[in-house]
């Protein structure tokens, strides 16, 4: 896999593509998105009972969103938020990955 910039790596996950950036912090398998080993982004079913489509979940994990973790994170979750259909807090990113997971 060819190590690529933020902004590619996330554009793969939205496409449901594997990548990683140069350095491995940012990487996806196509379906979920990771800042180092911390689950920030997860593509699921849209909620709305009329769509069928992907809508893309990103957790808020920056001091904004009232869970800063680390600098990194922050920029990351700050790139996948600008492609994100849905921005949840962390605190219920885990629950809704599981009750809406493609």
């Amino acid at each position: 896999m060819n190590r690529m910039k933020n902004n590619e790596v996330i554009a793969r996950w939205a496409l449901g593509i594997k990548g990683a950036n140069h350095n491995g912090s940012l990487r996806t398998d196509g379906d979920s998105l990771w800042s180092y080993d911390l689950l920030i982004g997860a593509r699921t079913r849209a909620e709305a009972e009329a769509s069928t489509g992907i809508q893309l979940a990103v957790a808020d994990y920056t001091s904004t969103g009232g869970r800063f973790e680390s600098n990194t994170t922050s920029i990351h979750v700050n790139a996948a938020k600008r492609s994100a259909d849905l921005v949840v807090e962390p605190e219920r990113f885990d629950q809704f990955v599981i009750d809406f997971t493609v």
